[in-house]
């Protein structure tokens, strides 16, 4: 399982740490066809998903996904080619970063 990276950013691309005590986990890593997020301290929370290539551009969007009762959900990325991708999670008042490796 890998980590995510901590923190918001400010409109000059600064990232500061996140004041919230979260665990992420993001796996399996390198994935196939799906993406496991478990997010401990976000149970039933309503976040918006960005899938990112390594240039930052953003090439796929899940809105309004909701962590179930162990603030876990799944991502389905077929459709997205091999490479390096970074996942960014936004919930209300933060955002997070994970690097997967599309297999």
């Amino acid at each position: 399982m890998d980590d995510f990276l901590y923190g918001t950013s400010d409109l000059g691309g600064n990232i500061h740490q996140s004041e919230l005590n979260l665990q992420i986990k993001t796996y399996p890593n390198p994935v196939s066809n799906e993406v496991n997020i478990l997010i401990q301290g976000l149970v039933k929370t309503k976040i918006n998903i960005d899938l990112h290539d390594i240039n930052g551009r953003k090439v796929k969007s899940f809105d309004n996904i909701f962590t179930d009762e162990g603030g876990y959900t799944k991502l389905d990325i077929t459709d997205i080619p091999s490479g390096i991708w970074v996942i960014k999670i936004a919930s209300e008042n933060e955002n997070y970063y994970s690097k997967i490796i599309k297999q």
